[in-house]
């Protein structure tokens, strides 16, 4: 099918959901299926994706209920530490997810699959032992090859293959970072924006009239997305993979963990994650979504929102400060153009500065804070010279 008919298709979904949700976040529900287009090719490196946003705004009805009805997709309710090893215990009787899973070939240790989880905030609430454990597995998971046991007699060997996860979340992740830097950065993000709280109410009850309004909507997208039509699709040009390369080191260096004391005094600042994880999930992310609208090779439309999902993975009100700071010099400039009290404000533009980001400059008794010039220069690179002026604002009054 064509590029064109597949835009029609998808113009109408757009037009579907815009009547019956309130402002749905078409982009956002885009990068999703391209997230699941891309664990399609098991030769490449999965993408794992959050869906950040409040509870009961849509994202968990529409992203999920979209993934939900296509091939190889699993939806996981609750996870455990012991999910994906109790069955792998010799006699246990225990059940292990990962071999559940549509096998890859006939080897049934190698499977796939898409792993939705309407609520992985859940996870924030885990004991520390209980969550540390589970990341754990995930770290191995996600690099495709998973056996915790070793010593134990096993029911079955090592499990190998390819998991992708889109997981949708509340915005507790960004009070628990904490789970991000276990699980290496592997995560990427896209953000759920709230929208008015008075016109989603009565889209809602608009939706009670309609109690098909989820099945036709999944027969909508199983339509556009049919996985009998996948073109292939080459890598982004040089210019776009000079730009990817460009914002994921500047994506790696803004998400940068800040460790603080019980006195909230900054005690350590780590080195920032390498890029080479974080520059493949979007380069398979843009050209997921050039295969999803089956396009011949990946355009600007697909790069930039490989772009926007870079600084969604950045935590907000860093990603905030960040943003002001083209727009503004002084910490009340900041205050005033984000909304933030000056006391988030001060807390995030420390952080900035211990990491080398921002530099505090003083003139005629007055504090003007500024990107360090490397910094400065690789936004550029990643972003355009005219980023901050056109783009927040635009985004911030959308």
């Amino acid at each position: 099918m064509s590029n064109k008919l597949k835009k029609h298709q998808w113009d109408e979904i757009g037009d579907f959901l815009n009547h019956w949700f309130y402002k749905p976040d078409l982009d956002a529900l885009a990068i999703s299926l391209a997230a699941y287009i891309s664990h399609l090719d098991l030769s490449i490196e999965p993408v794992w994706l959050f869906v950040i946003g409040p509870s009961s705004t849509g994202k968990t009805h529409i992203i999920c209920n979209a993934l939900n009805c296509l091939p190889s997709v699993r939806e996981i309710s609750d996870i455990t530490p012991s999910s994906f090893v109790s069955g792998m215990k010799k006699k246990s009787g225990g059940y292990s997810l990962l071999f559940d899973l549509p096998k890859i070939g006939k080897d049934p240790n190698k499977t796939q699959a898409t792993l939705v989880f309407p609520d992985f905030s859940s996870v924030m609430g885990m004991r520390f032992e209980d969550r540390a454990a589970l990341m754990k597995h995930l770290r191995q998971i996600y690099d495709g090859r998973f056996n915790p046991l070793k010593g134990v007699a096993l029911a079955q060997r090592e499990w190998a293959g390819k998991i992708s996860v889109i997981a949708a979340v509340t915005n507790s992740v960004e009070r628990a970072w904490a789970v991000q830097r276990d699980l290496g950065e592997r995560f990427i993000q896209v953000r759920w924006a709230r929208g008015d709280g008075e016109s989603m109410a009565l889209s809602a009850i608009a939706q009670l009239e309609n109690p098909d309004i989820i099945s036709k909507f999944q027969t909508m997208v199983k339509s556009f997305v049919d996985i009998n039509t996948i073109p292939k699709v080459g890598l982004p040009n040089t210019t776009m993979r000079n730009q990817l390369a460009a914002l994921s080191d500047l994506v790696a260096r803004l998400r940068g963990a800040v460790i603080r004391d019980n006195h909230r005094t900054i005690i350590e600042v780590p080195e920032p994650e390498g890029t080479g994880r974080l520059v493949k999930a979007l380069i398979n992310l843009a050209t997921g979504h050039a295969k999803l609208f089956r396009k011949t090779e990946v355009d600007d439309k697909d790069i930039s929102l490989a772009v926007r999902t870079a600084l969604d993975s950045v935590p907000g009100t860093r990603l905030k400060v960040f943003n002001a700071l083209g727009l503004g010099s002084t910490e009340n400039d900041i205050a005033k153009i984000t909304g933030l009290q000056h006391s988030i404000v001060e807390y995030s533009l420390e952080e900035l500065r211990a990491m080398d980001l921002v530099v505090e400059v003083k003139t005629n008794n007055i504090t003007i804070y500024e990107l360090v010039d490397e910094f400065a220069k690789l936004r550029n690179k990643a972003l355009g010279s005219n980023y901050n002026v056109i783009d927040f604002k635009k985004k911030e009054n959308a």
